[in-house]
């Protein structure tokens, strides 16, 4: 799967990390909760192979996840 199995919500969160996101930022443009982003982020990291944002925003753009997919 060229998505890495990742939901839509959690191409969302990659979409806004790739483009500088904090958590907060993050969950207030979302509508849900600080934690409920960190969850999403530690399966996006679980389901990417890696362990930093820096990572998954590099990840993003080398695989076509970042804004705009």
């Amino acid at each position: 799967d060229s998505k890495f199995g990742l939901t839509d919500r959690e191409l969302q969160l990659v979409s806004l990390i790739s483009a500088g996101g904090s958590n907060k930022e993050i969950a207030e443009s979302l509508g849900i909760t600080e934690a409920t982003v960190k969850r999403h982020l530690a399966n996006v990291f679980d389901k990417t192979g890696v362990s930093t944002r820096l990572e998954l925003a590099v990840f993003a753009m080398n695989h076509g996840l970042a804004a705009g997919k």
